[in-house]
């Protein structure tokens, strides 16, 4: 079906580049047309995971290659792609990230409330446990969005109303409101998906990761943890106690890991590979 669709919307567009984000593209390009030198355009590929790359994202030919950072680059190295078909242009993110990037996330002195932003997925944590407990501690202000899951948008409302009626928890159901609501709060909490994490990244935010989808996601969170601009919190237990050590101390650690996260961030990534693609297609 992808395939079919593909062809007949190549030949009537005639794309002097196709540039996927998705492991399976390929496979389908590369059926349609199997001799590399005779394609009609030049085809490149975001790998949109880190670190520890699934096979499946380059067991296929592309012309190009374009990963988040050097150490992905130098894995796949290792792996049989060619360095010259590989460049560490960062992830591209929305361009709402760039314009806010150069005042550095954040910052957090005593006193302040830590905002803390929940975006639930479909888990085993119980969500309802973690919003618990951090309400519980009257110092922190709690943003949850639950996207289409109305079941639990309803639960929420009712246990949470006297916090939602009082303005320390603001719940949401789908949003396209997410660049900015990472950049308004000092924490996120989410799985280790690949643009979450990245968007996290871009927005100096650090991440609390709850969920890890073994190979697919190991190595985003790999990616926060080596850098220690974040931490794995499986539970609603652990994420409380990681919350309570980044803002003890006058937020010590959280400056600690805003700062390793600001390092990290390439907000300017959708920009970069967008003109590096122009320059590959004049260059051929």
């Amino acid at each position: 079906m992808l395939r079919g669709g593909l062809g007949p919307f190549i030949k009537e567009y005639k794309p002097d580049v196709i540039c996927s984000t998705h492991m399976l593209y390929n496979y389908s390009l590369n059926t349609l047309y199997p001799d590399h030198e005779k394609k009609p355009f030049h085809q490149a590929t975001v790998i949109t995971d880190s670190l520890t790359i699934n096979r499946v994202w380059y067991g296929t030919y592309s012309d190009s290659w374009y990963v988040t950072n050097s150490a992905t680059k130098e894995n796949l190295e290792r792996k049989g792609v060619h360095s010259e078909d590989l460049f560490d242009l960062g992830f591209p993110v929305s361009l709402e990230f760039d314009q806010m990037a150069h005042g550095g996330g954040i910052q957090y002195k005593r006193g302040d409330q830590p905002r803390i932003l929940y975006v639930v997925n479909s888990t085993g944590i119980d969500s309802l446990a973690v919003a618990r407990h951090i309400l519980k501690k009257t110092d922190y202000q709690l943003t949850v969005t639950v996207g289409k899951n109305r079941r639990l948008n309803a639960e929420m409302k009712e246990e949470f109303a006297a916090d939602i009626e009082t303005g320390r928890m603001t719940l949401l159901g789908w949003t396209d409101q997410i660049p900015q609501l990472m950049m308004d709060h000092h924490v996120v909490i989410s799985k280790a998906g690949g643009a979450t994490t990245q968007e996290a990244i871009a927005a100096h935010t650090p991440m609390l990761v709850t969920h890890i989808v073994p190979g697919q996601e190991e190595g985003n969170y790999l990616l926060l943890e080596k850098n220690r601009a974040g931490a794995y919190t499986p539970s609603a237990e652990s994420i409380i106690s990681c919350l309570d050590k980044l803002f003890d101390d006058d937020g010590k650690l959280y400056e600690e890991y805003l700062n390793h996260i600001q390092k990290l961030a390439t907000p300017q990534a959708a920009h970069q590979i967008a003109k590096h693609l122009i320059n590959q297609v004049h260059e051929t």
